[in-house]
């Protein structure tokens, strides 16, 4: 196998000169380029040979997200590996949409990204067990709103009508007084709602509701 054509797009000289050191004397790799900007990752990956990008995701203005976009959206055989700072990052989800081959956190070992590398090279994937567990999280999470959101949008016109006025801030007792219902008849829509939506209570639904842009509600 020939020794794969790598590029580094890094905002930390020292960070990117250590990796490009270690990947050239001790691995043999050949780093064609460090960069710092997105320019001059897309200029060097539309005019040289580039196997794999190693992109670090906590960039000023979102150099490292909108590098992905831009590779996706060209679908250059390029593939990524993508060196996260912290653990539990929120993009962890557009990480694996645009099909990154690869993910580490920034505090494994240098032998643990030599690893990735070569699987990387070979066709495969590499994601660290911190990494994994992060992405597991996240679609788990990514799942449960999504159910949330079909079961909200399930609810009966009076369930939503409830809803509406508890996320706008309604006591039991206005909404009762608002929608001509008995308080009690109030208190078991509201009941009835968390039961259909598994919400953990109506601040969760409102931040979903926020989220996902389920205006209707207001109009109802």
């Amino acid at each position: 196998m020939n020794s794969p054509h790598i590029l580094i797009l890094d905002d930390r000289p020292i960070i990117a000169d250590l990796i490009q050191n270690f990947l050239q004397g001790e691995v043999g790799y050949k780093v064609v380029a460090s960069v710092s900007t997105l320019a001059q990752a897309q200029e060097r990956l539309r005019n040289q040979v580039v196997d794999i990008v190693i992109v670090d995701m906590l960039f000023n203005n979102n150099t490292g997200l909108l590098l992905l976009k831009w590779l996706h959206q060209k679908q250059l055989q390029t593939k990524i590996l993508v060196l996260a700072r912290l653990v539990g990052n929120s993009y962890v989800s557009d990480v694996v949409r645009y099909g990154v081959s690869g993910l580490l956190y920034e505090n494994t070992l240098l032998t643990e990204l030599k690893s990735a590398l070569i699987q990387i090279a070979r066709g495969e994937t590499y994601f660290s067990t911190a990494a994994t567990k992060t992405i597991v999280t996240s679609v788990k999470a990514n799942y449960r709103e999504e159910s949330a959101v079909k079961s909200i949008n399930s609810l009966t016109a009076r369930e939503k009508e409830v809803l509406s006025l508890v996320v706008d801030g309604s006591t039991n007792a206005e909404i009762a007084d608002e929608i001509s219902i008995s308080i009690r008849t109030v208190e078991n829509h509201r009941a009835n709602i968390l039961r259909k939506t598994g919400g953990k209570n109506f601040f969760h639904l409102a931040k979903i509701i926020c989220q996902n842009r389920l205006l209707e509600f207001n109009e109802i």
